[in-house]
């Protein structure tokens, strides 16, 4: 099994035996069942507003690691926007739904929806486009943070659900 297959299960195998764990000591974990989705929300949404400002401020280092050239000024501006806008538009969303009460579980959907997106499209790009010379780091990023939700999902107390 290559490298990928051996992170994602064993990042499933965690999140199976983290949910096992929490549903199983009942009085014990109410509070942290309680917790726990909005702890999500704030975890993903920090690290998706430090992305977004990094990239945001620095679209040149960004295209660096990425083996990319910025040769022109409306390339840096795309990188700007695309990047450093998008991250830190749905960090600072996810940020917002975590400290709203009502919007805990639209903020959940989203931020499952969004990295899961790129999660498959990082999957798809390890696969198609040279896996060889991948870096797995923000494959291991994007599956925990991907998991982090998930596991908020299935944790959720009964009286934060609507």
């Amino acid at each position: 099994m290559d490298r990928a297959g051996i992170t994602l299960k064993r990042a499933f195998l965690n999140l199976a035996d983290m949910v096992f764990i929490v549903r199983r000591q009942g009085n014990i974990m109410k509070n942290i069942r309680r917790f726990f989705p909005r702890a999500a929300l704030i975890i993903v949404g920090l690290a998706l507003t430090m992305i977004g400002l990094y990239m945001g401020f620095e679209p040149a280092q960004v295209t660096i690691s990425a083996v990319a050239s910025l040769g022109h000024t409306a390339a840096t501006t795309n990188v700007r926007v695309a990047l450093g806008g998008f991250h830190l538009g749905s960090g600072l969303f996810f940020l917002l739904c975590a400290f709203r009460r009502d919007w805990i579980l639209p903020g959940q959907t989203a931020a499952a929806i969004i990295i899961g997106c790129g999660l498959i499209f990082r999957l798809i790009g390890l696969e198609y486009d040279s896996a060889a010379h991948a870096n797995f780091i923000p494959l291991e990023r994007e599956t925990f943070a991907f998991l982090l939700v998930i596991a908020s999902f299935l944790v959720k107390d009964r009286a934060t659900s609507h």
